[in-house]
């Protein structure tokens, strides 16, 4: 015979019964059912377990220390399923992302939303810039930027599809007109990101082969800003696709020199895996399954 959770499930009942009647009552067995399981427990660990009668029974010393450790590994084995199941319930801890301040406003408060719905323990702390971040420098457990990682330490997951669009107000090309090709673009108002102390002023064309270097009319390190002045008709600037989709589709924008600008940009959320812990893994389950549903922003 060997010894299984009903065993100890058994003996515990028949103690708290006070008699085997009342324990072949409340476990629906006959009484000669319990009294069999009884002596197969006695012959088992080869000693007497309880001193019986008809009617009432106590307890042996061997029998005492049977029933102790029977409630120990019941209540064990209680709480471990407990435990488990009530897994993804008891995550917490804190998450700290980097991000680019467009995307993170218009796109990530989003997804971080949803995600809090099933696991509201965790903490957020969102960091967002449009100047360059580093996941280790920075202390990040997640980075969406632009860039593939340079280091083979760091993992990336492709986020968003996307590319580069050139784009104004209507009211803006009304005023200034629309260039018909890159160099026009001399004549224009420009609005240029600057980032990390470089102004992005070199915009480029047909794959990154031809370039030209515009003059800004405005600047700023803050891409919502740049888009801010787009909608008041201030001028062009150099956008990412995904942060303008909108715009354009509902003719607050308008984009030109599209059959220029081929120039595909794909934003990664970078980070590393060997630093995992159970929230950084249910969060990034949770953008595989988020990215999965839009590849093409």
């Amino acid at each position: 015979m060997s010894q299984q959770t009903d065993d100890f499930v058994f003996f515990v009942t028949v103690v708290e019964s006070g008699s085997l009647t009342n324990a072949s009552i409340t476990l629906d067995m006959s009484l000669p059912t319990v009294s069999r399981k009884l002596q197969n427990l006695e012959s088992y660990y080869n000693t007497k377990l309880i001193q019986r009668n008809a009617k009432r029974f106590r307890l042996t010393e061997s029998g005492q220390l049977l029933f102790m450790r029977s409630q120990e590994i019941i209540s064990l084995i209680n709480n471990t399923k407990q435990s488990i199941s009530n897994n993804h319930k008891s995550i917490d801890g804190k998450i700290r992302i980097g991000c680019l301040s467009q995307f993170g406003r218009q796109y990530l408060n989003e997804i971080i939303n949803d995600f809090s719905r099933i696991y509201s323990d965790i903490i957020f702390e969102i960091l967002l810039s449009d100047s360059r971040m580093d996941l280790v420098e920075d202390e990040l457990d997640f980075l969406f930027q632009i860039e593939k990682p340079i280091s083979d330490n760091l993992s990336s997951l492709k986020f968003v599809s996307g590319r580069r669009v050139y784009c104004a107000s209507e009211e803006y090309f009304q005023k200034k007109g629309m260039p018909d090709n890159p160099d026009q673009l001399k004549a224009h108002d420009c609005i240029c990101l600057t980032r990390n102390h470089h102004l992005y002023n070199e915009w480029f064309f047909n794959q990154s082969k031809s370039r030209v270097q515009v003059i800004p009319k405005l600047i700023s390190n803050n891409s919502e800003l740049i888009q801010q002045w787009l909608l008041e008709g201030k001028g062009i600037a150099s956008k990412l696709s995904w942060d303008v989709e909108e715009d354009l589709q509902h003719r607050k924008l308008v984009e030109c020199l599209n059959k220029y600008s081929d120039i595909s940009l794909n934003l990664y959320v970078v980070f590393d895996e060997t630093y995992f812990l159970p929230r950084h893994k249910v969060f990034f389950d949770f953008l595989v399954s988020y990215a999965s549903k839009d590849k093409n922003r």
